[in-house]
Parts: C-alpha cells; sequence; structure tokens
C-alpha cells in the first residue's frame, strides 16, 4: 500500500469518526426545526508519514436535497505535503427528482514526487532516482431506474 493511499484511508477514516457522532446528536434534539436543503461538514487535515513528511489539507462534504429526491452529495479533499506532493479530489452525486437518474462525477489532480529505488534484487537505497508523477483523471456516469 502505497502512502498515498494510506493518506487518503486516513483522511476518510478521520471524517467517518465523525458521522456517527453527528447522526446521534441529531436523534436526540426534540426541539421542531426548519428541514435544512443544504448542509456543510469540513475537516482540517493533519499528518505524517516518512515518505511524504508532514502534511496538510481539508477535507468536506456538502449535502443538498432537491424537492421529491434522495439526498445529493459533494465531497472534496485537497492536500499538500512538504515534500511538495499535492492532490485534489472532488466527487458529486446528484440525484433528481423523482428518483429515476442520478449522476455521479469524479474529477482528481495529483502531482506527488517519490524517490524510485530500480527494480530487481541488485538495487541500493543510496541514490533513488526522482520520479513524479502526475496525472488528472475524471470519471462521469449517468444512471437510470429500470423497473
Amino acid at each position: 500500500m502505497t502512502n498515498q493511499t494510506f493518506s487518503g484511508m486516513a483522511a476518510v477514516l478521520v471524517l467517518s469518526l465523525f458521522v456517527p457522532f453527528t447522526a446521534i446528536a441529531e436523534d436526540s434534539v426534540t426541539v421542531k426545526e426548519e428541514k435544512k436543503d443544504t448542509s456543510f461538514f469540513g475537516l482540517p487535515m493533519l499528518f505524517y508519514t516518512t515518505d511524504t513528511g508532514f502534511g496538510y489539507g481539508v477535507a468536506g462534504m456538502i449535502t443538498y436535497r432537491k424537492p421529491e429526491a434522495k439526498p445529493s452529495n459533494c465531497l472534496f479533499a485537497v492536500m499538500h505535503t512538504s515534500k511538495n506532493q499535492f492532490q485534489a479530489t472532488q466527487k458529486l452525486l446528484h440525484n433528481f427528482s423523482g428518483g429515476v437518474y442520478r449522476f455521479e462525477g469524479e474529477i482528481q489532480y495529483s502531482k506527488f514526487p517519490t524517490d524510485f529505488y530500480g527494480l530487481g534484487n541488485d538495487t541500493t537505497n543510496d541514490d533513488p532516482g526522482k520520479y513524479t508523477p502526475e496525472y488528472t483523471s475524471a470519471e462521469v456516469s449517468f444512471y437510470r431506474k429500470i423497473h
């Protein structure tokens, strides 16, 4: 498992720790409130690994609801490390009114300088090569309920 994957999983884990507590807090409220159409939840990120050094960023989620539709959301995360590694991700899930159609989209940019030690058993840790994978990806899906 790469440290980039580990950092992303750590951010998701931190975010997921707060979700049950907010759900419990909402259930225990007895005061009548107006139903919100939009809500926001954000968290700062701070981490350290030997491969990335110190890292920081922010992650959050915006949830919104259209009339007669399931809740929709937009997730985002941006992080930067002391070794000049950068990653930004945004995911969107939009449910249309009536529940028949759903749109999902994701866009990601990553520039992650790292060391490359070569292939095989005859490599050493003394002089690693520098390698900087940089990519942008996008994924779009559109669903229609059939039954």
